[in-house]
């Protein structure tokens, strides 16, 4: 079980800022829960003061004196957060004055593969939240991977099998503006590699940059409009009329039309120049 019912997975944490409680909370993070700036605002708003511990010189001096006394007087809460699990980190004399708490993603989703979560964007895990009650698959990372692509991005992988599948699903993202982090790309572009059609697809690197996707679009333009376009075949710089144009797919239309818009309308502006 996790820490709480995660469609609210700042709850987990919340719980511990309602009367009556601890004026310090000394919460061991690993991965970063408190870089969420919704939590930071919620908190705020309790006047509740969020010190990260980094280095213990600058600590000791920053805590003694903004802090101490109030503590002492129970003027303030003060939420202290580790970037680890190491709550020896803490000289002794303030750990025994507070409440030691530990957080992470292992605990808010255990089903989930935490190697996998680390990757996870902070303000992206309210999506991973709302769809995880009706998560029943295994703790693999492949198994993880495939459920925030769906509850993140809105990539089904198991239908992603040829390379307009992949075209669609990564203009999708940059159409959304949806920002995928790397190491997610990196997971993505390996496990659809495995499939010898795509194994020759940049697809991390088409996935971080949209000027990269376009240019590799380009680079596909006559096979792309052949497969999507009832006008076929065309030939790479015969179909600059964007608008002109009717996909055979609905969902490709709806995904690349505005990708294809922009790219003409870039063209005819150098043109102008």
């Amino acid at each position: 079980m996790g820490l709480c019912n995660v469609k609210d997975w700042r709850a987990a944490i919340l719980k511990y800022f309602v009367d009556p409680m601890s004026s310090l909370i000394i919460f061991a993070d690993p991965h970063g829960l408190f870089d969420d700036e919704k939590l930071r605002e919620v908190l705020r708003n309790r006047n509740v003061k969020v010190l990260v511990y980094q280095d213990p010189i600058v600590f000791r001096y920053v805590y003694e004196r903004e802090y101490r006394d109030a503590l002492e007087r129970a003027s303030l809460s003060l939420a202290l957060v580790i970037k680890s699990t190491a709550f020896e980190r803490v000289p002794f004399d303030i750990l025994s004055k507070g409440l030691g708490v530990e957080i992470g993603l292992d605990r808010l989703f255990p089903k989930l593969s935490t190697t996998v979560l680390q990757c996870v964007r902070v303000e992206d895990f309210d999506a991973v939240a709302s769809a995880y009650d009706q998560y029943s698959g295994a703790d693999s990372e492949r198994a993880s991977l495939a459920f925030v692509l769906e509850a993140v991005f809105n990539i089904v992988i198991d239908n992603v099998n040829t390379k307009r599948d992949v075209l669609i699903a990564i203009a999708s993202l940059h159409n959304t503006a949806k920002t995928m982090q790397p190491q997610i790309a990196a997971l993505l572009a390996m496990q659809l590699q495995q499939n010898n059609g795509l194994s020759e697809i940049p697809i991390d690197s088409i996935i971080a940059s949209e000027r990269t996707f376009l240019q590799y679009l380009q680079m596909e333009w006559g096979n792309f409009i052949q497969t999507f376009y009832h006008q076929a075949p065309y030939v790479r710089d015969a179909a600059d009329d964007i608008t002109q144009l009717e996909l055979q797919d609905p969902l490709a239309d709806k995904l690349m039309r505005p990708i294809l818009k922009e790219k003409s309308r870039k063209k005819q502006a150098m043109q102008e120049m």
